[in-house]
């Protein structure tokens, strides 16, 4: 069989597609001469821009068709026909499906590739995805963390091509990276933030981001405002800065941190807002990151920042930080991990405490 163009296909969420990051570079390994383009929505395209592995990112809306579909049902289908159209033209050999809902198998359908990657049905998360695959990838059921199960679907699209033989430890991702594209104009301007703020190369810059999507992934600002100010009084050998991230929006969130902190410090401040490229500079030149699961937290981790991670719903060992320095801090339920974005108690997040997160930060900047 012919692997000469190769389409991934994953849409989402800014976190979902970092993880997906190692699965290109393997695939890149694997298919050296391959054209391997990435199918992918538009506000998480950026994360992709100047990535080695990749022969073209192709963007396309469906959250825009989902919401001008009543108003523009005739624009929208013909967008859509447009889209399955030039899908189909660029005739892919393959399809390698790593998100596994019903939307990216009907991307993968009307490509036509005569060969459709992706979950076995139990490991989609929605099951009717399945039908849209005509090659299940069960390797995945032998993995644990989401990179790991993304590099095994890529794997078994090698094995089916004759590029690798199946492999007896079940490590799917040796020799593979992130390459997380970090623009030389970015780390320049971030610089000189960072000069206004008496940050200078060789200061310690603590990254800490008191926001997150799901309000039950969500650690109070209190909490934080706790944790700086322990690490503010704690007296250390290199006094670190402490930089306060937020996304679209949530700005008012970090400011509620600083207005907890009693006293005056200029080593806390607020990050400036950026975008993707910025916020990737900005991560990268961090000595540590204090993050819930978040997308600043895979970006972290896939920089390879150490990371002082704070799970609640969530599960560490599907989702955590994956092959580099960090401290996984969660209170464990008997009725975790839930997923739940809503919940009455939210024990697991609520009850960690910033001593416990403080002596993490410490742990990892000085031991």
């Amino acid at each position: 069989m012919s692997a000469e163009k190769l389409l991934i296909i994953k849409l989402g969420s800014i976190g979902d597609v970092v993880h997906a990051l190692p699965a290109a570079s393997l695939m890149r390994r694997l298919f050296p001469d391959a054209v391997i383009d990435w199918l992918i929505e538009p506000k998480s395209a950026p994360i992709l821009y100047g990535n080695p592995n990749l022969s073209s990112i192709i963007e396309v809306d469906t959250k825009l068709w989902r919401g001008e579909v009543l108003r523009s049902p005739i624009a929208v289908a013909s967008d859509t026909c447009r889209m399955a159209s030039g899908l189909k033209k660029s005739r892919y050999d393959a399809t390698i499906d790593l998100q596994g809902l019903i939307k990216s198998g009907a991307f993968a359908w009307v490509s036509k590739a005569s060969c459709r990657f992706g979950f076995p049905a139990r490991e989609c998360r929605e099951v009717l995805n399945a039908l849209s695959t005509n090659y299940k990838c069960w390797h995945v059921l032998d993995a644990t963390h989401i990179i790991e199960k993304l590099c095994a679907v890529v794997w078994a699209v090698g094995e089916e091509f004759g590029r690798v033989k199946p492999k007896d430890d079940l490590n799917w991702c040796d020799g593979v990276d992130s390459d997380i594209y970090v623009s030389a104009d970015c780390r320049l301007r971030f610089a000189d933030f960072l000069m206004v703020k008496g940050v200078g190369e060789q200061d310690v810059l603590v990254a800490v981001n008191p926001c997150a999507g799901w309000i039950t992934k969500q650690w109070s600002t209190r909490n934080f405002a706790k944790m700086l100010r322990i690490l503010l009084d704690t007296d250390l050998p290199r006094q670190p800065y402490f930089m306060l991230l937020h996304g679209p929006g949530e700005e008012p969130h970090a400011r509620e941190v600083l207005s907890y902190l009693k006293g005056n410090d200029n080593r806390v401040f607020m990050a400036p807002r950026s975008d993707i490229p910025m916020l990737c500079a900005m991560l990268d030149r961090c000595d540590l990151v204090v993050s819930g699961d978040t997308a600043i937290l895979h970006i972290a981790a896939a920089l390879h920042r150490p990371t002082v991670e704070l799970f609640g719903p969530s599960d560490p060992a599907r989702n955590g930080a994956f092959g580099n320095r960090s401290i996984t801090i969660q209170h464990s339920m008997a009725c975790g991990p839930c997923y739940k974005r809503e919940c009455d108690s939210m024990a697991c997040i609520r009850n960690i405490s910033p001593q416990t997160v403080a002596a993490a930060v410490l742990k990892l900047l000085f031991v």
